[in-house]
């Protein structure tokens, strides 16, 4: 496309744009859970396919300088391939129809933008939007922050790790283009603008707190360094290795009184908790990794499919007390080096490494050859994707889809800057095939982007009709009926239509599972499986077990019945405001199994039991003076967007749902509150392997 200026700006201003739309709306992890933003990111993606449709057999440039090698093209199709049979034998098969259908087009659409900025002119343009537009996103970030939770830096993107790895994956490429876009104006202004625009984004990985990716920029610091003092060959040594120094030793103190004056966790704390092994954080990711350990063992050879964590991850994971909160949704295994094999299994892991270990030797083969026209803009490619790289082995993998973007988008600058040599142009024009073979694999591309055209209008127009039914939250759920039509292999249309359909659907989701078992209208059996699998895949809450106890004893099971004293036994561990419910009242039987059963509870924290007896001796178990109850405890599901199961197990916006509705008395929730005793299963000193117990204790 090297062409006019004004075609030449054009394009580089297409480049831009699209990435600010993507950072400030349509991949954030709010506004993207809308129709119109699952339309304009797959739009966006399928116009930049066709723009690559010219390098279909290798996008990646996978075949190297030499281009003699037919195999490691191919690398990309066998992961296709391997992929999609992992999808076809996926119990969740739903889950993993965008990446199956997207997967190579999203190769292509990085051929696309290296296609688009083919000149200097519209690369130079593109660096210097792409830093206005970080610093944009970073400006947002600062201002915004107090907004948040937990007092961190996550706005646009909407989540503080997604946000910290965009930045570190747009950092390389925002520092050179304000570099060249103030070339001429005298080296002290290109050195302000570079540095201010590198200050900037590191003050806001700061405000992030996320530990990840201030990993991910000392690993980009340190490459970068390396290749300077390679590009030098010795040269004048003494002030590169300066420059590192002061760089590593700011950027040290720079993050930490940054954390102290933003009042977010000190990465110089926080490192010494990760190495004691005493960071929160820390320990919740690894029962993450160790679920996605445990499924990777039931199915090695292809995985449980693509997308498949959001869905099914909690079928393995266990919990811990103190470290997970009670109603928990686990949707992600917070490490690609987890998450890959976990859904893809061996196969599908091993050809990934493969196709990126080509990619980098590939490419850092060409870093040094002379002949590669841009060197510095393939260098903050690769930067770009190495801290990348590190943030999704180390850190919260791709819920939004901004970080599939940012990474098509180094990937883009990388095919720019490695240019298009005339020699490889003459070496790839021998490989070519017939024009019988050229014209069939372009109408099998234009095939496969009119099916993406067909698929996304499809599950938009469902998502649209969802979305009008969700504005309004009301009673008529003609449009849920709608969607489900549309999209009927979706779970989440089918919440409050079929509860049992949606929990088969995702069975790895607690929330869905306890709406079919508290609903009135199935048969005994059907609600007491679903309560023990609401039980199993949220072991640490109380409503399931409570409910579980009340469903059998209303069966005539008996109190001594494990069924019921060890169910009533957890609910009241991990709430005991449940003593409270009207339906301890008139069972006398069933008082005496509960005390007994947690008196005799093992791994209780210390102090707790004389606590919950001095509570309990207290209890008045009459039905006081308000005749019938009037207050009642129930899970509000899916209102919170920081705890929803629609944006991170589905990406569709929150539905608030109540739960379950347990009666209580007044008088006793009044003593019970007064007292203040906490829920064991908040407690780190808790034992955790009896709540691991499956079918909710009794197994």
């Amino acid at each position: 496309m090297a062409g006019g200026r004004w075609q030449e700006t054009g394009a580089a201003l297409a480049v831009v744009s699209a990435l600010a739309v993507i950072l400030f709306h349509a991949g954030t992890f709010h506004h993207g859970a809308t129709a119109f933003s699952l339309a304009v990111g797959a739009g966006l993606l399928l116009a930049l396919a066709w723009l690559g449709g010219g390098s279909l057999l290798d996008p990646l440039g996978l075949a190297g300088a030499a281009g003699l090698s037919r195999f490691w093209p191919a690398l990309l199709g066998a992961l296709w391939l391997a992929v999609a049979l992992s999808w076809v034998l996926s119990p969740v098969a739903r889950a993993g129809e965008a990446v199956v259908l997207f997967l190579v087009p999203a190769a292509w659409a990085s051929a696309g933008i290296g296609r688009a900025l083919a000149s200097d002119s519209a690369v130079r343009w593109a660096l210097g939007g792409i830093a206005v537009t970080v610093i944009a996103a970073s400006a947002w970030a600062l201002a915004l922050r107090p907004l948040h939770e937990q007092g961190r830096a996550a706005l646009p993107i909407g989540h503080h790790n997604q946000l910290a790895l965009v930045l570190v994956a747009l950092l390389p490429a925002a520092v050179l283009g304000a570099w060249r876009a103030t070339e001429g104006l005298g080296w002290r202004v290109g050195r302000g603008a570079t540095l201010f625009v590198a200050a900037i984004v590191i003050w806001t990985l700061a405000a992030t707190g996320s530990m990840s990716g201030l990993a991910a920029l000392v690993v980009q610091v340190v490459a970068a360094a390396a290749w300077i003092l390679w590009r030098r060959r010795g040269r004048s040594l003494i002030v590169p290795f300066a420059a590192l120094l002061a760089l590593a030793t700011g950027l040290a103190l720079a993050t930490a009184w940054a954390g102290s004056r933003l009042d977010v966790p000190g990465p110089i704390g926080r490192l010494g908790a990760i190495l004691r092994l005493e960071d929160p954080s820390l320990l919740a990711r690894r029962t993450y990794a160790e679920a996605a350990v445990s499924g990777f063992e039931e199915r090695p050879l292809l995985g449980w499919g693509p997308g498949s964590t959001s869905w099914t991850l909690a079928n393995h994971w266990r919990p811990a007390p103190g470290v997970h909160p009670p109603g928990e949704v686990v949707t992600d295994a917070h490490s690609l080096l987890a998450q890959a094999p976990y859904e893809l299994g061996v196969a599908g892991s091993i050809l990934l490494l493969l196709l990126a270990a080509r990619y980098g030797r590939v490419r850092l083969g060409e870093l040094s050859h002379s002949r590669v026209p841009d060197p510095e803009l393939l260098a903050a490619a690769l930067l770009g994707l190495t801290g990348a790289g590190v943030c999704l082995a180390f850190g919260v993998f791709a819920v939004v889809t901004a970080v599939p973007a940012v990474l098509i988008l180094n990937l883009g600058l990388a095919a720019c800057g490695r240019g298009s040599s005339g020699t490889r142009k003459e070496r790839a024009a021998k490989r070519r095939p017939s024009a019988g073979w050229r014209r069939g694999l372009r109408i099998a591309c234009y095939l496969w982007l009119i099916a993406a055209v067909g698929w996304t209008w499809q599950r938009t127009s469902a998502a649209r009709a969802y979305e009008l039914v969700v504005a309004v939250e009301t009673a008529d759920l003609g449009g849920a009926s709608m969607a489900a039509a549309r999209d009927p292999s979706f779970p989440l249309y089918h919440v409050r239509l079929d509860p049992w359909t949606a929990a088969e659907a995702a069975d790895g989701l607690a929330p869905l599972w306890l709406l079919a078992g508290v609903d009135q209208s199935v048969d005994f059996d059907r609600r007491r499986l679903a309560l023990e699998r609401a039980c199993d895949l949220d072991p640490l809450s109380a409503l399931a077990p409570f409910e579980l106890m009340r469903l059998e004893r209303e069966a005539g099971a008996a109190a001594t019945d494990a069924r019921v004293a060890t169910r009533a036994a957890r609910a009241i561990l991990a709430e005991p405001l449940l003593l409270a419910a009207a339906a301890f009242e008139g069972d006398p039987d069933l008082r005496a199994e509960l005390h007994r059963e947690i008196r005799s509870w093992p791994g209780l924290p210390p102090g707790w039991l004389a606590a919950f007896e001095e509570l309990w001796f207290g209890l008045d178990w009459s039905k006081g003076h308000e005749g019938a109850p009037r207050d009642v405890l129930s899970v509000d599901a899916d209102g919170r967007p920081a705890v929803s199961f629609s944006l991170f197990a589905f990406r569709r916006q929150p539905w608030p749902l109540s739960i379950g509705a347990v009666p209580l008395r007044s008088h006793r929730l009044d003593f019970v509150t007064t007292h203040d005793l906490p829920a064991v299963t908040r407690l780190p000193a808790t034992a955790p392997a009896p709540f691991w117990i499956r079918r909710c204790g009794v197994e």
